[in-house]
């Protein structure tokens, strides 16, 4: 009995311990509430949540014929909704506004891969990680000059 709980004992020790402030978990669907507002509501949350959006701009959907997409800007976010209306993705564009871990415009990349840990993909400009477990949607983060620029949650059309 002492063998084993001696072996169980240092069989603990030798885990290797998290660095500081590094996350070992990818982002999940919480992320994808951002503001208070949950992933796929309609407009009429956004605008009580957030109010009328300073300018909308509507286009067709590059995969669904006759279908239209808008995008709702904000002073610090912009909202994109699907051809349902549903929102389908935000992106916060200055500083001010966190993630639900806590990443904000302005911070260090560092800072998002410490928060997140090693993204699915990386360029020298961007950082993108599946949320939940998914490649749809994701976490977008765009680099400038070792910064983050702006911060996408949602789902991407390309």
């Amino acid at each position: 009995m002492r063998i084993t709980l001696a072996l169980a004992v240092l069989a603990i020790i030798a885990l290797p311990l998290p660095v500081a402030g590094q996350a070992t978990i990818p982002p999940d669907t919480s992320e994808l509430t951002l503001l208070g507002l949950g992933y796929r509501i309609d407009s009429t949350e956004v605008i009580r949540v957030l109010g009328r959006p300073d300018s909308i701009r509507s286009s067709e959907h590059p995969f669904d014929v006759g279908a239209r997409i808008q995008t709702w800007y904000y002073q610090k976010v912009w909202i994109f909704f699907n051809a349902e209306g549903h929102r389908d993705g935000m992106k916060l564009v200055l500083p001010g506004l966190r993630t639900r871990r806590g990443l904000a415009v302005g911070d260090r990349a560092s800072r998002a891969r410490g928060l997140y840990g090693a993204p699915d993909d990386e360029s020298a400009d961007e950082l993108r990680w599946g949320i939940g477990g998914q490649t749809d949607p994701e976490l977008v983060v765009e680099i400038r000059n070792g910064r983050v620029k702006s911060i996408f949650v949602g789902h991407i059309i390309d």
